[in-house]
């Protein structure tokens, strides 16, 4: 292969500008096999370091796609790479394991290298967005960064009504363009939030590291003995409720034997009646806990759930609450994609985008 070009403007000029006419010929069979069914290429389209013959765009790494043609003059190949005026004669297989993918029409390849034009899947937003440096007099130099990603940002974000129902492939590709255009914003405005953010979050986490053992080890100690506190207090709460029972049981026992005793017409003279039973000793107290520092703490009876015994019951009482209806749902989707039949649910083929 040719390491100079200086005849690739004539040979060019003859072999581009005649494409037209030659693009129907055996030499082309590769190319128009890949324009037609590029899913192919790399199967049944064999690549090998061999460039072939046709039209393509490449897509460096981060700027826009740009065309190439590729082509051969005897024992030569060269190609073409880029847009006039700044179309740029390269070396034919240096480009061609990056283009090989992409094959476009000699129509499409002609109305952007030549013309100038956008590509006809990319989206005139994205396409409006696609500037350089500031040139003199642009006023945009005078306006920040995040400015000038917020206006991009907004522009993007309203063409998103020109997509809400997608009709073509075309629109399509245009759509994806679009996608594609708010991904690289947004991965340029977390770049820059990041790096803004950085020095905050790196002092945060040197604040962090000699403080927050300090708050843990001591909330740790406190939680322990809310617990010890709890579970003395949970113990006089019950003996309390075990004492309120007993004199509840004494006091019907008494009330019956007060109602028998009235109904009975032959008891010579009524029996003295039981005393009632004491009331009991005040063992819980729901109020606070009190030391002689600090503050004191507030103690309240309340009934906790503490353990399931009919589950069957409780799903029939829960089975319409939206945050479990959310949770099986989640559930259900799990199941399904590790390979389970899951009853209950409808499922139908979608195509996702990544």
């Amino acid at each position: 292969m040719t390491d100079t070009f200086e005849s690739i403007g004539d040979v060019a000029e003859r072999v581009v500008r005649n494409t037209q006419v030659t693009k129907d010929v055996p030499r082309w069979a590769w190319h128009t096999a890949a324009l037609a069914n590029p899913k192919q290429i790399g199967k049944t389209l064999i690549v090998t370091t061999t460039p072939e013959e046709g039209w393509f765009r490449t897509k460096s790494k981060d700027g826009p796609w740009e065309p190439v043609v590729i082509w051969q003059d005897g024992d030569q190949w060269f190609a073409l790479q880029g847009i006039e005026p700044s179309r740029k004669a390269i070396r034919a297989d240096d480009v061609w394991t990056f283009c090989c993918r992409y094959p476009v029409s000699f129509e499409e390849y002609e109305r952007v290298a030549e013309q100038g034009a956008e590509w006809s899947d990319v989206d005139s937003v994205v396409h409006s967005q696609r500037r350089g440096p500031p040139k003199p007099g642009d006023n945009s130099g005078d306006r920040s960064e995040s400015e000038m990603l917020a206006d991009d940002i907004k522009a993007s974000l309203d063409q998103l009504r020109q997509y809400k129902a997608i009709k073509t492939d075309e629109e399509a590709g245009k759509a994806q363009s679009l996608r594609s255009r708010l991904l690289e914003l947004s991965r340029k405005a977390d770049k820059i939030r990041e790096k803004l953010v950085r020095p905050h979050l790196d002092a945060q986490q040197a604040v962090n590291a000699e403080w927050q053992p300090l708050v843990k080890d001591a909330k740790s100690g406190a939680d322990t003995l809310r617990g010890s506190l709890e579970g003395f207090e949970s113990a006089k709460l019950a003996r309390r409720r075990a004492e309120e029972e007993a004199a509840r049981k004494a006091a019907q026992e008494a009330e019956k034997a007060r109602e028998e005793q009235e109904q009975s017409f032959l008891a010579p003279e009524p029996a003295p009646l039981p005393e009632p039973a004491p009331a009991p000793a005040e063992t819980f107290v729901s109020g606070q806990v009190k030391g002689a520092y600090g503050k004191a703490a507030n103690v309240k009876a309340v009934v906790e759930v503490v353990e399931i015994t009919d589950i069957d019951a409780l799903f029939g009482f829960l089975k319409t609450h939206k945050e479990l209806v959310a949770k099986m749902f989640d559930l259900a989707k799990r199941a399904h994609s590790a390979g389970h039949t899951v009853p209950g649910v409808r499922t139908e083929e979608v195509a996702k985008v990544r």
